[in-house]
């Protein structure tokens, strides 16, 4: 039996049905606003993995011209190559993206990254230059 008293609450305390699917309700809203922008964090956070290696295959090639007078151009898709010409460690355990170093005339290259598995059925891929900035190219 329920005891009531003017200054306290039932002393059976528990949340109804309603009360928990409310709450349920609750949290499956602001999951479903956390989910996205977390996935895109981390789609964001995997371009600035790109951009970072890219840079240094840059930095590494600017290495290699000054000892050899000319840029080194692998095979495509060989980041074995790259590492042991370049003398870079670009392996990531995870990996997100695909390397390769291209011919881009006689005084330049193009070193590329490609999404080895791009969310949104749509290929991504970063470039980079001698002289530039990495570019995203989507195709």
């Amino acid at each position: 039996m329920i005891r009531w008293n003017r200054w306290r609450r039932p002393r059976n305390r528990g949340l109804t049905v309603m009360e928990v699917l409310i709450a349920l309700i609750i949290i499956s809203v602001l999951a479903s606003l956390a989910i996205p922008s977390f996935m895109k964090a981390v789609e964001e956070s995997k371009d600035k993995e790109a951009q970072t290696i890219l840079r240094l295959i840059r930095t590494a090639e600017r290495i290699y011209r000054l000892k050899y007078n000319l840029y080194y151009t692998g095979p495509e898709s060989a980041v074995s190559s790259i590492n042991s010409t370049l003398r870079l460690n670009i392996e990531s355990p995870e990996r997100n993206w695909d390397y390769e170093v291209l011919d881009n005339g006689a005084s330049d290259f193009l070193a590329r990254a490609t999404r080895l598995s791009p969310p949104a059925n749509y290929e991504r891929k970063w470039e980079i230059t001698k002289d530039g900035d990495p570019v995203k190219t989507d195709l």
